[in-house]
């Protein structure tokens, strides 16, 4: 082959669109401005050329790959704040950048959102530009979602503006009113991405995956803090050695596993439950959240009420019955024994339910009588938000390491009776039940054990938010909005999946031409058609302009 036919068949090749060269130009001379100001440094200077190269990507792949790679940066990346604020890892910049808002990571920007609301908008870009253009991508084999369910997102969306408007028209400040809104908008705001991203029952392997693999990073990241980097910092364990959100992180991973062998046993689901069981109960047990024990709890015993009587929970009942009266002499024992590892499980039960012998149990029933006692100044409108709970009883004082702990309650449940009033907190709640009715439903309706196994983890998910918001303000954590938004979704296609909830109509297409949407097929129409007729003023000046034309 000559040069000369090389080089012609490299020009044919090139994107010769005003708009790629244009982009072309930008990116060149943004990444030499970037260069300059940072005197040479690779990093600067590769930035800009590495962001458009990651937003081709998200542009041109399945929404669902970019979804689940942002959700697994998301419940795996450690945060600054982290481990008490004392140790974090270098990716925790990352963890910053999404948590934060962006002027925080970049100071002077004025960008008051955070990395991920950005890259959620920025991914709801992506949904609506395919669609406007036909591409169904995305839209390919999807299932349908239960109709109630965007009732319900409408309805919870309803509480949060009426307890935001009632907040900030009785003098709330704006400023404390967004930071208890913004993670409750979170929710509905996730939900509708992954509605949009993922397809249903196929994608279910894909969201175990990332919850076990961000389980098990953040797994292994607590123990080796609390073994090697809190001992050596203070000489003592620290009180959590990542974040408290991470007891839902893993409490619905281990679920995922158990119950994926007792629906379905064999030696494959043997094998990974015995390989990654023990990496989630490090975490568990380093990061030392008493809570994380209540979510399993709570979660096993609404498995075990709404599962048939048959199989392993036969085996279960009876193992139970039979070792009865041993556990009921491990905890009378236990419950009074000053120490050893052999009690541990008891003192967490006791820490957890004895002020006497807690602090922070002691700090906890504090804090509910005084929103008790405030619930009752305005016990139907609420508050609203943007106020602090008032504190009719002087507990032990947290405002040096916790700023925000008079509007930020460790029981949210509480919390969202005194901000939203009865309306309030009714919508804002409702959307629990809806989803809990929907995972039961589908799970009575399931035919096939991984259709089963999703719904019982689904229904978990949403106990454990809701355990974790009752116990320890959860939804200021994200793994609380992504596993909500993501239990509902799974649980809103599964129902209508398995008949559990009626099918909605379907939306007859359109006619159009083939593989195009709704703008492509508008500029087709107007080629085909011809330009749209002229108005009667518009056809009396149009000879005289072709007369000049003419004439010139």
């Amino acid at each position: 082959m000559s040069l000369a036919t090389a080089t012609a068949g490299f020009r044919a090749r090139l994107p010769a669109s005003p708009g790629t060269l244009a982009l072309l130009g930008l990116v060149g001379a943004v990444t030499a401005a970037v260069a300059a100001l940072g005197r040479g440094g690779l990093v600067g200077a590769a930035a800009p050329v590495l962001v458009v190269a990651v937003l081709w990507i998200v542009w041109t792949v399945p929404l669902r790959w970019s979804v689940s790679v942002l959700m697994t940066l998301t419940l795996s990346l450690d945060l600054s704040d982290d481990a008490m604020g004392k140790w974090h890892t270098p990716l925790a910049v990352l963890g910053d950048l999404l948590r934060q808002n962006l002027d925080k990571v970049f100071p002077g920007s004025g960008l008051k959102l955070s990395g991920l609301e950005t890259l959620v908008l920025v991914l709801y870009a992506v949904a609506m530009w395919r669609r406007a253009l036909g591409d169904d991508k995305d839209t390919r084999g999807q299932e349908q979602t239960a109709g109630v369910l965007r009732g319900a997102t409408l309805v919870y969306l309803s509480g949060l503006v009426y307890a935001t408007v009632l907040g900030l028209a009785s003098g709330g400040s704006t400023k404390f009113a967004i930071v208890q809104v913004r993670p409750l908008l979170m929710v509905p705001a996730l939900y509708l991405l992954f509605h949009l991203a993922y397809r249903g029952a196929r994608d279910h392997a894909t969201l175990a995956k990332v919850v076990l693999v961000a389980a098990c990073i953040k797994a292994l990241l607590a123990t080796w803090v609390d073994k090697t980097v809190a001992p050596v910092a203070m000489m003592r364990k620290w009180e959590y050695s990542t974040n408290h959100g991470d007891s839902i992180l893993f409490a619905v991973a281990v679920l995922i596993l158990v119950m994926h062998f007792l629906e379905r046993p064999d030696r494959t689901r043997l094998l990974r439950a015995a390989l990654i069981l023990p990496i989630l109960a490090l975490g568990l047990l380093h990061n030392h959240r008493r809570l994380a024990y209540v979510d399993l709890a709570m979660a096993g015993l609404a498995i075990f009420a709404i599962s048939p009587w048959s199989g392993w929970k036969r085996r279960i009942t009876f193992s139970a019955l039979a070792a009865a009266p041993v556990l009921a002499l491990y905890l009378a024992v236990g419950w009074s024994s000053p120490g050893g590892a052999v009690f541990a499980p008891v003192r967490v039960l006791r820490t957890v339910s004895d002020a006497k012998v807690d602090r922070s149990t002691l700090y906890r029933e504090v804090e509910n009588y005084n929103l008790v006692k405030s619930i009752e100044e305005a016990p139907l409108l609420g508050r609203g938000f943007g106020h602090p709970f008032t504190e009719h009883v002087k507990g032990d004082s947290i405002a040096s390491v916790f700023e925000l702990w008079a509007i930020e309650p460790h029981n949210a449940v509480l919390g969202l009776l005194l901000f939203g009033g009865l309306y309030g907190f009714t919508t804002v709640w409702s959307i629990f039940g809806v989803g809990i009715l929907l995972a039961v439903r589908a799970y009575r309706r399931a035919e096939v054990p991984e259709d089963r196994v999703a719904a019982l983890v689904s229904m978990s998910a949403l106990i454990i938010c809701a355990v974790q918001t009752f116990g320890d303000h959860g939804q200021f954590y994200q793994q609380w909005g992504v596993f909500m938004a993501g239990a509902l979704v799974v649980a809103g296609r599964l129902a209508v999946r398995t008949g559990a909830w009626p099918r909605g109509r379907a939306v007859e297409p359109a006619p159009r031409l083939a593989g195009e949407g709704w703008l492509a097929r508008r500029h087709a129409l107007v080629a085909l058609s011809g330009p749209p007729p002229l108005s009667a003023p518009q056809a009396a000046v149009r000879p005289l302009t072709s007369a000049r034309q003419e004439g010139r």
